[in-house]
């Protein structure tokens, strides 16, 4: 009877080639799917105002005084926007793409992280893929959303602790995560801690703080006399997503909601989250005779953490499965320990061969079912199309313009000096009369508003029409042209404060 050697060689040769295809389905895809939305059109408009007028600021968020200073959401994500915005063009490719190669980073220092613990690389490579698909950490790369930055920074900094033994990345990385989301604070502190108490060397102590001091200076000197505003602006956006708006019970809330229905399709990871939060839990009780102690710390430190703090949100998820996935070295090497003569084997045969090609189809099948998706409804989702619409009904004639509504029209407004936008939040901070002509950009059931100008020409075939129905996809399909004629019809277009 031969073992698996075989078998984990030739996983070894296709890793690379499935890595390939990954990110060209990526890349292909990168302006499509998702269609633009409200949460990176959020953290965008910041970034483009920064980049255009110097002001970091936005008029699009409902919160007093973000058209002043924008203090809504913590620095870094919106920094790497307008970092990668101020280099290359204003498009909605090169936000994506931003996010993309972020993400690309994090995959290769959970791949040195993994190796550096594991001595099979083929495992790895197994664990690679299966985490390449989740399909909460496909949505974090598409979302524009902060859990990119956090997955970098969070394993950067784990790569140059627990692996480089760098006091100065360390320290840089661990502030920079702690900047990009209230979420990740309970993971600074317990870090912090760690390294402040625990029995390191005094000269990595003090360049570990320094370096760790270094990015909170410069953010008060950015923020100046602003910096109450975080008081303002962030703590009162943080509580429209505390725990308080949990409909179930807490351990429902916390054990199943948390994950569903994103992970619907994916069950096993949901059970391997359970067997995560007892694994670290048994690794802490008995601390004494365990070791590698640190990553269950922040396992658990981070998910009671977010039981008392969050709602549960899917989105909010990445960052506890990745932990959960350092915690798999430790958690392989107990059952050894526990089941010395345990060996894992089985026939290198046909049928096993095509029971492992079953596994990876299933464990890939989310991921490539939405992007073959994405690519049927090409023409419904990308945005030449729109825009060239767009410039046909409005016709800007270098006019002060002003779009209302859907996101995609942030977008539009990039590539058009001359055109601003806001979503419907915001109406209140724009004024009707400051503009030429000011239109709303319907999409689908949202309300109607303003003088009917054109439908979006664009239809889909039976076969889309099925796709879009069976997996709830959204496209531009049913966008639709409104020209506001007074103050109050722009202000009726306000939802926040309904």
């Amino acid at each position: 009877m031969r073992n698996n050697t075989e078998l984990m060689a030739k996983l070894a040769k296709f890793f690379p080639l499935y890595l390939l295809f990954y990110f060209i389905l990526i890349l292909v895809n990168a302006t499509m799917l998702p269609v633009a939305w409200v949460d990176e059109v959020m953290l965008i408009d910041p970034s483009m105002n920064l980049i255009n007028n110097g002001h970091f600021a936005s008029k699009i968020w409902p919160f007093i005084n973000t058209e002043v200073f924008f203090a809504a959401y913590l620095p870094v994500p919106a920094f790497l926007y307008a970092f990668a915005l101020g280099i290359f063009s204003n498009t909605i490719f090169v936000t994506r793409i931003t996010w993309i190669l972020l993400f690309v980073i994090h995959i290769y220092l959970l791949y040195r992280l993994l190796s550096h613990y594991l001595k099979n690389k083929e495992i790895v490579y197994f664990l690679l893929i299966v985490y390449l698909n989740l399909e909460g950490i496909t949505n974090a790369m598409r979302s524009g959303r902060a859990e990119i930055p956090e997955l970098l920074f969070i394993s950067l900094f784990l790569f140059a602790f627990l692996i480089k033994k760098n006091p100065i990345i360390s320290g840089l990385s661990l502030t920079f995560l702690g900047l990009c989301h209230p979420s990740m604070w309970m993971i600074c502190s317990i870090a912090f801690i760690w390294i402040v108490v625990g029995k390191f060397f005094k000269p990595f102590k003090i360049k570990f703080l320094i370096s760790a001091g270094i990015p909170v200076i410069l953010f008060i000197i950015f923020a100046g006399e602003n910096l109450i505003e975080y008081q303002n602006q962030l703590f009162i956006h943080a509580a429209e997503h505390s725990n308080t708006q949990n409909q179930h019970n807490f351990l429902t809330s916390y054990f199943v909601d948390f994950f569903l229905p994103v992970y619907a399709s994916q069950p096993y990871l949901i059970l391997f989250i359970w067997l995560a939060f007892g694994y670290s839990c048994y690794k802490i009780v008995y601390y004494k005779k365990n070791r590698d102690l640190f990553i269950p710390l922040l396992f658990i430190g981070t998910y009671i953490f977010w039981m008392f703090s969050l709602a549960v949100f899917h989105r909010y998820t990445p960052v506890i499965v990745f932990l959960s996935f350092l915690l798999i070295p430790s958690m392989m090497d107990l059952i050894n320990n526990t089941y010395p003569n345990f060996k894992l084997k089985f026939k290198n045969t046909l049928v096993t061969n095509m029971l492992f090609l079953i596994a990876l189809l299933l464990v890939s099948a989310p991921f490539l079912i939405r992007n073959s998706v994405a690519i049927v409804q090409k023409q419904q989702r990308s945005t030449k199309p729109l825009f060239a619409w767009l410039d046909k009904e409005i016709k800007t004639d270098h006019k002060k313009i002003l779009i209302v509504g859907a996101p995609v029209g942030l977008f539009y407004s990039m590539k058009n000096e001359n055109v601003e936008y806001t979503l419907t939040y915001g109406t209140r901070k724009f004024k009707f009369n400051d503009y030429e002509k000011v239109y709303y950009l319907k999409h689908r059931h949202d309300r109607i508003c303003g003088k009917f100008i054109a439908n979006y020409p664009i239809s889909e075939s039976d076969f889309e029409a099925t796709l879009s129905k069976l997996f709830k996809t959204e496209t531009y399909l049913g966008m639709s042209l409104y020209q506001i004629s007074s103050e109050q019809e722009l202000q009726d277009l306000n939802y926040y404060f309904d």
